[in-house]
């Protein structure tokens, strides 16, 4: 079974070559679905029978042209065959003779209704180039083209798309990749089959990616970006960036700096005010998770991985400039199938909950105290000095301790002040009064916003809030009590 992704780009790529078509021996190892779902979009619509099939007879695989010959037994009154070397007249059903043509029409106007685009879409040169609207990306408005033209064409393809531009510059989504950047001045080539995903409910184009990676046309000078003096030798595990909206600070070994945005090379100068850029904001993404980001989630929130990929790698590149620290700033967890950064990050301002040194639930104890702030104990390691009994020599012993912390609801976030709590802070006090149990419907709103802001603010894994339909009860997987009077 070939994967989505993969028969997206063999349908891209088909599309941009001679021979436009699909025959039935290839379409029928796709997955059904995907398959259905090309059809019934009018990506893939149906062409003639075939002139010619691969032989299935002898095995040679040797490709014979389609004879017929008049049939009362066959509904189209006549019946197909080859004439194979070894077997001789061979019968050909009629169903592989069934082909599937990619339609560059349906493709430009799928395209035009998934970018948004304003316009109506334009074929401008026959079957190969289709103007498919504009659009406003990275602060100003961009014509879009596609090109299901092959390599060798890339020069008619310019020529025609810089005739038809009507903004100062524009967008060419390829059927081809590596197409000569002769005569592109204008043009930032885009594959098609990278930036656009195939989808249940259509196709989809990956605008984060395609906004970060257009030129600048107010460049960041080279003398305002900073590479930041770190002590020599340092080490990304060493490093902790805590991320504002719109600044950056970096801790190590002691050392602080503040730099705004674009002294770090993270500010979007083709917007008016240079604002944060694409991969600020997955910064600021990270920051949330505490570190993690699931492929699932990433999946959700932006639908195509490889794109996201793509601006990790920019991300990488863009932290080593301004932290020249060894090792690797981001890694990925195949196991988990996450991105995890290989330095502490937080949100500025945010309040982290200690973590219990078995990172489990179970380790963690929440209490209200009667002067209404919050305690926070968890389980932790620690190591102290002992003297061997038997021997009298001086040691140490680890030993496991509730380690305790307190803070006010405000503090946490969890209220505007203290005679106005949020709705998940005042479902926080309710659990605790209650014991670790709160009976609310599944979709609360106000327990699945604790609930994530509970994994948010801990960083550890599983939900801290379950529900139980049997019970139709919320249950917390740590400890919970208040010291309040009832």
């Amino acid at each position: 079974m070939r994967p989505p992704a993969e028969l997206w780009s063999a349908v891209v790529r088909r599309g941009a070559s001679e021979e436009r078509t699909f025959c039935f021996d290839e379409v029928r190892q796709w997955p059904r679905p995907i398959f259905d779902r090309l059809v019934e979009l009018g990506l893939l619509r149906e062409g003639p029978l075939a002139a010619s099939v691969v032989c299935d007879a002898c095995g040679k695989m040797h490709r014979e042209d389609v004879l017929w010959e008049p049939s009362v037994r066959d509904p189209l009154g006549k019946r197909a065959y080859i004439r194979c070397p070894d077997e001789g007249p061979v019968h050909v059903p009629e169903i592989r003779l069934r082909q599937w043509v990619v339609d560059g029409n349906v493709m430009a106007a799928n395209l035009a209704a998934a970018m948004a685009l304003s316009g109506s879409v334009e074929e401008i040169l026959a079957g190969s180039v289709w103007k498919l609207g504009r659009r406003r990306l990275a602060g100003r408005f961009r014509d879009v083209f596609l090109s299901m033209a092959g390599t060798s064409e890339h020069a008619r393809i310019a020529e025609v798309a810089a005739r038809h531009l009507t903004a100062k510059d524009g967008i060419l989504l390829a059927g081809q990749p590596h197409l000569n950047s002769h005569g592109m001045d204008r043009l930032t080539v885009f594959d098609a089959a990278e930036v656009v995903e195939l989808g249940t409910d259509g196709l989809t184009v990956d605008l984060d990616y395609i906004e970060d990676a257009l030129p600048r046309d107010r460049a960041i000078k080279e003398d305002k970006i900073r590479s930041l003096p770190i002590p020599e030798g340092i080490t990304w595990p060493e490093i902790t960036l805590d991320v504002g909206e719109s600044s950056l600070r970096v801790l190590a070994r002691g050392h602080s700096w503040n730099i705004d945005l674009e002294e770090a090379g993270f500010a979007d100068t083709r917007r008016k005010h240079g604002e944060a850029d694409k991969l600020f904001q997955i910064l600021l993404w990270f920051a949330l998770h505490h570190g993690r980001l699931p492929l699932a989630e990433v999946k959700r929130r932006k639908g195509n991985p490889d794109g996201f990929r793509r601006q990790i790698s920019n991300l990488r590149k863009r932290l080593a400039n301004l932290i020249p620290a060894e090792g690797e700033s981001i890694l990925w967890d195949p196991e988990q199938e996450a991105y995890t950064c290989g330095f502490k990050i937080k949100r500025a301002g945010d309040i982290d909950l200690p973590l219990p040194s078995d990172g489990s639930w179970m380790s963690c104890q929440i209490i209200e105290r009667r002067n209404g702030r919050i305690a926070v104990g968890v389980k932790a390691n620690s190591v102290r000095r002992a003297r061997d009994a038997r021997t009298g020599e001086p040691g140490a012993a680890e030993h496991q301790e509730t380690v305790w912390n307190e803070y006010s609801l405000v503090d946490l976030g969890l209220a505007r002040d203290v005679d106005r709590l949020l709705p998940e802070g005042q479902t926080l006090l309710e659990l605790l009064r209650s014991g670790g149990r709160l009976v609310r419907a599944g979709d609360d709103m106000a327990v699945l916003k604790l609930n994530r802001w509970l994994r948010d603010r801990t960083g550890l894994g599983g939900d801290p809030l379950q529900f139980s339909e049997a019970t139709g009860t919320w249950i917390a997987a740590f400890d919970c009590s208040s010291e309040r009077p009832r």
